[in-house]
C-alpha cells in the first residue's frame, strides 16, 4: 500500500458523499501514508455533543487483532427499533 491507495479512498469517500473512510491495512502505513490521511481533514458529528473524527483513518490488522487500534466514529444508533405495541392484535379470521 501507499499514499495513491489513500487518494484513491478519499475520492471514493468524496464521491460517494460518505462523511469518511477506513484502510485496513496488514504493513504499517508509510509517512505519506498518515500525511494524505491527515490532509483529508475532519468531519463533524453534530448528532454526538460536535465531536469531530478522522475523514480517512488508516488502520493495521496487528492493530485492530491486539485492541490497540479501533475506528474513531460516532456511536451507531438502530434506526429500526422496535415501536411500543398498542394494544392486543386482533385476531386474523381463517380461510376456507
Amino acid at each position: 500500500m501507499n499514499r495513491a491507495d489513500v487518494a484513491t479512498l478519499l475520492g471514493d469517500v468524496n464521491n460517494q458523499k460518505f462523511v469518511g473512510g477506513i484502510l485496513i491495512t496488514l504493513e504499517k502505513p508509510t509517512k505519506p501514508m498518515r500525511e494524505e490521511a491527515a490532509d483529508a481533514g475532519r468531519y463533524e458529528s453534530k448528532l454526538w455533543h460536535d465531536k469531530d473524527y478522522p475523514k480517512i483513518q488508516i488502520l493495521t490488522i496487528e492493530g485492530l487483532l491486539s485492541g490497540k487500534e479501533r475506528v474513531e466514529a460516532p456511536p451507531q444508533m438502530n434506526p429500526f427499533a422496535k415501536a411500543q405495541r398498542e394494544g392486543k392484535p386482533e385476531k386474523q379470521p381463517e380461510m376456507l
